[in-house]
């Protein structure tokens, strides 16, 4: 059995929203597990931190999926790195569908619906056409198969 390697992801501290007052979060995927951190802020409390994974890989912050050159111990770091925050995971085998809907107009919200083979739903706001498509992307390459546009 392989092990788990980190694909890709990414953290917007303003576009990407838990609930109405939860804002910042992000999303990463590795091959075994899709993870949402967040919320940074909470009813206007900070709550947390971002994942700092250009510690581990410098530059990786800046670029949606990891580089080919990652060694397999960065993978693990990398992904110490996202579990070391709040927030909830997904195994890839459990996730039934990934429902994605691009953000509407300017005042009103896109979203993405993690859907898992128990009928558990957890969603993640989306503000803004850019970090719907990164997330498109990003989606594409973890499970393909998964994945409704709506």
């Amino acid at each position: 059995m392989e092990e788990e390697r980190y694909i890709g992801g990414f953290f917007s501290a303003i576009q990407l929203a838990l609930g109405a007052f939860e804002v910042g979060a992000g999303v990463y995927a590795t091959t075994e597990r899709l993870f949402v951190v967040g919320p940074l802020s909470a009813g206007g409390v900070m709550r947390g931190r971002t994942p700092s994974l250009d510690k581990i890989a410098p530059g990786l912050e800046s670029v949606l999926f990891a580089p080919t050159t990652l060694t397999m111990e960065q993978h693990g770091d990398i992904i110490k790195e996202i579990l070391d925050h709040n927030g909830f995971q997904v195994e890839k085998s459990t996730i039934l569908r990934l429902e994605i809907k691009k953000p509407p107009g300017i005042f009103r919200m896109g979203y993405l619906d993690i859907v898992d083979t128990s009928g558990n739903s957890r969603k993640v706001k989306i503000g803004k056409n850019k970090q719907y498509e990164m997330l498109l992307q990003l989606l594409r390459t973890f499970k393909p198969e998964a994945l409704k546009i709506l």
